[in-house]
């Protein structure tokens, strides 16, 4: 356990366990807890964030899901590869979630008959309450069609700030490199 300071210097407890990545028995690898939101990692970009009584669920690639309750009102994807696409389709139709994803990826989606709020990047929306602004990332996007086993472009890779007790930013296969996005992340 170690002890993290939160830009008003309070105290975030931050556990890793000892075999540091997900395998298919144990899920649970890092929580993090602010007075309005818990946030767990589960392993290589996939986050949930609970907000409010709201499941947001980011980059849901997890090897097997039904160990897990992902039940998400919200999944919102960085780009098309499959271990950040993962498993959103199946999530999303079990747990009727919306998905936001970068215009491409989100008819991508769509046409598999999930729920998409499709933006670009720059672009912010605000769905239930949460403020959600789709930010540059540097990185590829593609999807391959599991059909025809055809690359199809997903769009540009993005990353996610959050507006929520705390901004959040989720950066998918990219990095912190723009200072217009290191406010209070």
């Amino acid at each position: 356990m170690a002890d993290l300071k939160d830009k008003k210097d309070r105290a975030v407890n931050f556990k890793i366990p000892d075999h540091g990545m997900p395998n298919n028995d144990k899920f649970y690898i890092a929580n993090l807890t602010f007075n309005t939101m818990k946030i767990r990692w589960l392993g290589h970009s996939a986050v949930e964030i609970l907000y409010r009584g709201k499941k947001i669920l980011i980059d849901p690639f997890v090897e097997k899901s039904e160990g897990l309750d992902l039940k998400p009102d919200l999944i919102c994807v960085t780009h098309g590869h499959s271990d950040h696409l993962g498993s959103t389709i199946e999530i999303a139709k079990r747990a009727n979630s919306k998905v936001v994803a970068v215009f491409e990826l989100a008819t991508y989606l769509e046409k598999r008959g999930t729920d998409c709020v499709g933006m670009n990047i720059g672009g912010s929306t605000n769905i239930d309450g949460i403020k959600i602004s789709m930010v540059e990332a540097r990185h590829s996007s593609s999807v391959i069609d599991e059909e025809s086993g055809r690359i199809e472009y997903g769009g540009e890779p993005c990353g996610y700030i959050f507006d929520l007790s705390k901004t959040l930013y989720h950066a998918g296969c990219s990095f912190l490199w723009n200072e217009n996005h290191s406010r209070d992340v």
